[in-house]
C-alpha cells in the first residue's frame, strides 16, 4: 500500500504494477491502466505511456471511439501520435464534443460587434463596424467572443475535471490570427484539424459550428452541420455553435468501463460482477488525491484462505457516491471481475468482504481502492490501489504478496537423466536457474550467477532438463521482468527417478479369452485317436466271434 503522501514516482509504480500484469494482450497502444472491461467493461491499471489494449481490454480507434466526460460524449480525434494534437507515447486522448450544447452555447458570434458603438469599450475597425476588444483584426481568436466562451465552458467544470485537461497555447501555426493564446483548456478545431479528422460523421454536429481559423480580417470559418463542407462569414453577423475540443490526461487512469450503465452490475453486498467488453462509449476511473484508503494487509490477512476474503480498512473518502471497490485482473486476459465492497457515504472505516462465489479458477491481481462513482458519462475518481495476487481454486482463494513472480512449481522425473519442470508466473520477462549447489543467498545473486533460462510468460511455463544424475535434485528459479525488477526465488524439488516395474508374463489358461492351450488340444487329439483305435479292434473281434 502506498500512502497518499507518496511521491509521483511511487504513484506511477503502484499503478504500473497493476497494469504490468496485462501487457500480454494485443499490441501496445497506450497504457490507460488497466484493456481493461466490466459489465462494467474495465482497462486496466497503469498508467503512464499508453498501452491501452493491454490494460483495459478496450480498443481505441480514432474517429470511432467515444468517451464519456463531464456528462457529455466526445469523439476520440487523436491519440498516440495519430490525428489531432497528439504525441506518440503520450497518455492522453484528444476529444471533440459529440453532443450538442444548450443555449447560450448553441449560437454565438465569433466576435461581438455592431454598426454603432453600443458598448463604450468597443473599437471601430477600418472605418466600419465596432467590435469587442482587444484585437488587431476582428478575426483574431485571442480575446474573441468565441475564445471567452470556450474559457467559460471549461471553467464551469468541477476542479477535478479541469485537472484532467492538458492545456495548450494556440499560435499562428495552430490556425489562428492575432496574438498567441496561452493556457487554453478547450478550443475550437482549426481548418487543418478539420481536414485531419477527415470523417464527415465525426465532423457532423447538431448545427453549424465555429472553427478558430480566420478567412481574412473580418470573416472566420465554420463547419456545416453535416460535416461535409466549410463556409466562412462575417465574425459578427453569423452565429454558429460552440463545439469544444480538448486533451484528456490519462496518466493516472486505473481502468475503463462502459460510459452508460457500465458499473450497474455490481452492488454492495453482492457477488463480484463478471466483466464484458466495453460497448458504446467508455469512461475512465482515474486517480485523484482527494480519494484515500488504507487497507490492512498484515500477516493475518495475507495468510487467509477461504470462499470470502476479509480486510479491515480505514481512511476511506466519504460522501455521495463513495465506495470501496475492487478488481480481479487476469494476467492473460485483463480485468475479469469488478465489485463494490462497501458504501462509504458516511463510514470511513470497517471491514470489506470479497466473495469468490462464481469466480473462475485461475490467478488474478486483486486491486482494492476507494472510488467516487459518478454515473453515466461522468469520470469516476479513485485512490491509489492496494495490490496483491490471488489464486482461486474451486471458489477458494489464497493470497500471495505483490512481489510474487513464480508460484506453484512442480517436477516430474521422466527418466534417470531427464525431468519436466512446470511453474506459473505473474510477470513477463526472463528467468534464471541454478541446479543443486549452495542455495543462493538472495534473488539478485541467482540472477548474476545463475543460468539464463529464457523468456517467462504469464501463467504456465514449462522446461525440460536432461543430463541429470540419479537421485534427487533441487532447482532454484528467479524471475526478472522487462523493467529490471527481480522477484522471489522459487525452489522446486526434483524427485529421484523410480523405474517402472518390469512387465509380468501371463500363461494363458482354458477359458482365458476363449483360447484353449495347445498342449490340451494335442492331448485331446491323441486320446481321441487311441480311443478310436481301441474301438475298431473291439468291433473286429466281436464280428469274428
Amino acid at each position: 500500500m502506498i500512502a497518499d503522501t507518496a511521491t509521483s514516482d511511487e504513484k506511477n509504480m503502484i499503478f504500473f504494477r497493476v497494469g504490468n500484469i496485462m501487457k500480454k494482450l494485443k499490441g501496445r497502444i497506450i497504457s490507460i491502466v488497466l484493456v481493461l472491461v466490466l459489465c462494467v467493461a474495465l482497462m486496466p491499471p497503469r498508467v503512464s505511456a499508453f498501452e491501452m489494449d493491454s490494460v483495459y481490454n478496450v480498443d481505441i480507434h480514432r474517429n470511432t471511439t467515444v468517451v464519456g466526460f463531464a456528462g457529455y460524449q466526445w469523439y476520440v480525434i487523436g491519440f498516440n501520435g495519430d490525428g489531432v494534437y497528439s504525441q506518440s507515447g503520450e497518455s492522453a486522448l484528444t476529444l471533440l464534443l459529440k453532443d450538442s450544447l444548450p443555449s447560450p452555447n448553441d449560437s454565438l458570434a465569433f466576435r461581438n460587434g455592431a454598426s454603432t458603438q453600443d458598448d463604450p469599450s468597443w473599437v471601430q475597425y477600418n472605418g466600419g463596424w465596432f467590435y469587442e476588444p482587444a484585437f488587431t483584426r476582428p478575426s483574431d481568436y485571442n480575446d474573441s467572443t468565441l475564445q471567452k466562451r470556450m474559457e467559460a465552458f471549461a471553467g464551469g467544470l468541477s476542479v477535478k475535471k479541469q485537472e484532467l485537461i492538458k492545456s495548450r497555447t494556440l499560435r499562428a501555426s495552430d490556425g489562428i490570427s492575432g496574438d498567441d493564446v496561452p493556457g487554453q483548456e478547450m478550443w475550437p478545431i482549426s481548418l487543418q484539424e478539420w481536414n485531419t479528422i477527415g470523417d464527415k460523421t465525426v465532423r457532423g454536429y447538431s448545427k453549424d459550428y465555429w472553427l478558430r481559423t480566420d478567412e481574412g480580417a473580418e470573416d472566420a470559418r465554420y463547419g456545416n452541420n453535416a460535416g461535409t463542407g466549410l463556409r466562412f462569414d462575417n465574425v459578427t453577423t453569423n452565429t454558429p455553435a460552440l463545439r469544444p475540443a480538448f486533451k484528456l490526461d490519462l496518466t493516472y487512469a486505473l481502468f475503463a468501463s462502459s460510459a452508460v450503465g457500465g458499473k450497474s452490475g455490481a452492488t454492495v453486498g453482492g457477488n463480484l460482477a463478471a466483466t464484458s467488453a466495453v460497448t458504446g462509449a467508455m469512461k475512465f476511473t482515474i486517480y485523484h488525491s482527494s480519494q484515500t484508503l488504507t487497507v490492512t494487509t498484515n500477516d493475518e490477512q495475507m495468510n487467509q484462505t477461504g470462499a470470502t476474503l476479509t480486510f479491515p480498512y480505514t481512511n476511506a473518502t466519504t460522501g455521495t457516491n463513495q465506495y470501496v471497490s475492487c478488481l480481479l485482473v487476469n494476467p492473460s486476459i485483463g480485468v475479469e471481475y469488478y465489485g463494490k465492497l462497501a458504501d462509504c457515504s458516511s463510514n470511513s472505516s470497517g471491514n470489506i468482504n470479497i466473495p469468490l462465489a462464481g469466480v473462475a479458477d485461475g490467478a488474478y491481481g486483486l486491486v482494492i481502492f476507494s472510488e467516487e462513482a459518478n454515473g453515466n458519462n461522468f469520470t469516476d475518481f479513485c485512490s491509489n490501489p492496494t495490490f496483491m495476487y490471488l489464486i482461486v481454486q474451486n471458489g477458494i482463494g489464497r493470497l500471495l504478496d505483490e512481489d510474487t513472480c513464480f508460484y506453484d512449481g512442480s517436477a516430474v522425473r521422466t527418466s534417470a537423466s531427464t525431468a519436466d519442470i512446470s511453474f506459473n508466473s505473474f510477470q513477463l520477462g526472463e528467468y534464471y536457474w541454478q541446479l543443486d549447489g549452495t542455495p543462493p543467498a538472495n534473488a539478485a545473486e541467482l540472477v548474476s550467477g545463475g543460468n539464463l533460462g529464457g523468456a517467462m510468460s504469464y501463467g504456465l511455463n514449462t522446461r525440460s532438463f536432461s543430463g541429470l544424475s540419479e537421485g534427487e535434485h533441487i532447482l532454484y528459479i528467479v524471475g526478472m521482468d522487462y523493467y529490471g525488477t527481480v522477484y522471489n526465488i522459487l525452489t522446486i524439488n526434483i524427485p529421484a527417478y523410480v523405474p517402472p516395474p518390469p512387465p509380468t508374463t501371463k500363461v494363458p489358461r482354458t477359458g482365458d479369452n476363449g483360447i484353449i492351450p495347445g498342449w490340451l488340444m494335442l492331448s485331446a487329439s491323441v486320446s481321441g485317436l487311441l480311443l478310436l483305435t481301441a474301438w475298431r479292434k473291439y468291433r473286429k473281434s466281436k464280428n469274428e466271434r
